[in-house]
């Protein structure tokens, strides 16, 4: 699968070569059993990556955490809450979970029935309030959702649903990608000043501070 996954991007890694290095396209594949619980996957240079099994639709997903210099962080893939990531990512310092588009959304703007959105959203994703729920019960110094449309006309649902269920430091990713960073508050909570904005609630900014670290969101939304 991979040696033909590199197949597909042939014309794309030939059209870059002279121009950039293409070393970071090539992939080196390390095959695991996804049924392991925090499975270590790979450790070298003092970063340490388990797998746990993820569940959405057939076997073989999985989630992973990344553990380095004493921070960790925790990426879900397509998954359904379940007791395997609520156990091996709590108190991640940057928490990436499914936060599907609500079965509203589904019905309202992409016309499902409501019985299939009820099941797309709900069953074989993870709805906003479900996120919402994963993240209240795992406590993240910073939670992010991804996997939705995030427009001008769905991100207030998503965040109105996650609301009800989760009150902590929380980003929306969107189209265009995250960049988090870790920094002290002091170096950037006067960013916001200066730029004439503050995306950050009240209660967020105050979380921050008491962290005493936080993290830059730098192209996602801060809400």
């Amino acid at each position: 699968m991979a040696e033909h996954l590199q197949k597909t991007y042939t014309w794309d890694v030939d059209g870059r070569i002279g121009n950039t290095d293409t070393r970071g396209l090539a992939l080196e594949v390390i095959e695991f059993d996804y049924k392991k619980v925090n499975e270590i996957v790979y450790q070298e240079n003092g970063v340490t990556i388990r797998s746990f099994p993820a569940i959405h639709a057939l076997d073989g997903s999985v989630s992973y955490t990344l553990e380095w210099n004493d921070l960790k962080f925790a990426f879900s893939s397509d998954t359904y809450p379940n007791k395997w990531w609520m156990e091996y990512t709590k108190n991640s310092d940057l928490a990436i979970h499914e936060c599907f588009a609500s079965p509203k959304i589904l019905i309202d703007k992409q016309k499902f029935p409501a019985q299939n959105a009820l099941n797309v959203s709900t069953q074989v994703h993870t709805s906003p309030a479900q996120f919402g729920k994963v993240m209240a019960e795992i406590k993240p110094r910073m939670a992010v959702g991804y996997h939705f449309f995030n427009d001008y006309d769905t991100q207030p649902v998503v965040l109105q649903d996650v609301r009800e269920t989760y009150g902590g430091p929380l980003s929306l990713a969107t189209w265009s990608g995250m960049l988090p960073k870790k920094t002290l508050p002091q170096e950037w909570l006067p960013l916001m000043k200066i730029s004439g904005r503050n995306p950050l609630s009240m209660e967020t900014s105050q979380q921050i501070k008491a962290d005493g670290l936080a993290f830059q969101n730098i192209f996602g939304v801060v809400v």
